[in-house]
């Protein structure tokens, strides 16, 4: 997705170099550059709208056969951003802005040390559903305990229920 959006502009660019060289008319490069701006504006939307779409097939899939297991990549990005969660708790200074409740993330660093440890280790296989369940805890700031305030009294049970999703049958 990057390079296609780091690319799309650059024909536009070409109608303003030509129209710079005298080759072709102000308008007309202004006209084509346009165009061409267009054209690129479109075709990043399409590129997002398409990785959107697969990204949610991809979770439905998941979430239709909660009983597999995979051993995620996934994983590692979650174990790096819980240790965030746990740094940005234990840290005394509270100059930073965080989104995080604090006051509850304190008091439930056990289980997001043990949700760490278990998506730490490699040896476990972890199911589709138990890291979307992860995922959901960690980013959904609209729904998770870690962020909202009036939901602060369920962080323990979702992160209970989160290492129990995480869990492979055998």
């Amino acid at each position: 997705m990057g390079r296609a959006t780091l690319l799309a502009p650059v024909p536009s660019l070409v109608p303003l170099t030509l129209c710079a060289a005298g080759m072709i008319p102000a308008v007309q490069a202004i006209l084509a550059s346009g165009v061409l701006a267009a054209i690129a504006g479109a075709h990043v939307g399409y590129v997002r709208f398409e990785l959107w779409r697969c990204r949610r097939l991809a979770d439905r899939l998941l979430l239709a056969h909660p009983h597999g297991e995979i051993r995620s990549p996934l994983a590692a990005r979650f174990v790096q951003w819980i240790g965030a969660i746990i740094r940005e708790t234990e840290r005394p200074t509270r100059l930073t802005w965080s989104p995080l409740n604090r006051a509850v993330v304190r008091d439930s660093l056990f289980l997001l040390r043990r949700l760490e440890s278990r998506l730490s280790d490699l040896s476990r296989p972890v199911s589709p559903y138990g890291v979307l369940t992860v995922r959901e805890l960690l980013a959904d700031a609209t729904t998770s305990p870690l962020y909202r305030p009036d939901r602060a009294t369920d962080l323990p049970d979702s992160l209970t229920a989160a290492l129990a999703c995480l869990e492979a049958p055998r």
